[in-house]
């Protein structure tokens, strides 16, 4: 009788220790109570080369680059030439080649802009420094093809 409840006991122990010596996922503290992270609004991830995490951040209407820690490592503003954009969505194309979609309203609520409309934003995130751009270089708002390129 000693011997099945030690035999079961010892099966018991073999299934289930694989589970108990897992490490716990990192989770990385983002320092919310400090900055623009207070309260950061994601509505779209997407991987970038090296391991980075690129976020639109709907409450700024911006852009966000995190490191494998959690650390914020850059923050890209959109242009403010064009009217302001809620961005809804985002979708990759092919590694640091990004689509953000956003609903743009014009300001003085002209009648072209009267409505939201939908705008497909090409992000190109490339380099490894942050480097500013004029927003002629960045920034093309052509409204059938407006494509906003991050050099970074």
């Amino acid at each position: 009788m000693h011997r099945t409840r030690w035999l079961l006991l010892f099966c018991f122990v073999l299934t289930f220790s694989p589970a108990w010596a897992q490490q716990p996922p990192a989770v990385f503290d983002l320092h919310g109570d400090s900055g623009i992270l207070n309260e950061l609004r994601p509505t779209g991830v997407a991987w970038l080369d090296q391991g980075r995490l690129f976020v639109v951040d709907r409450r700024y209407n911006a852009f966000a680059i995190f490191d494998p820690q959690g650390r914020r490592i850059g923050y890209i503003e959109p242009n403010r030439e064009m009217a302001l954009a809620e961005y809804s969505a985002l979708g990759q194309l092919e590694p640091n080649v990004l689509f953000a979609a956003g609903s743009h309203y014009h300001d003085k609520n002209n009648t072209r802009y009267l409505y939201p409309r939908s705008v497909m934003h090409r992000i190109e995130v490339t380099g490894s420094q942050m480097i500013s751009r004029p927003s002629s270089v960045a920034w093309e708002p052509e409204p059938k093809n407006g494509r906003l390129i991050v050099f970074r």
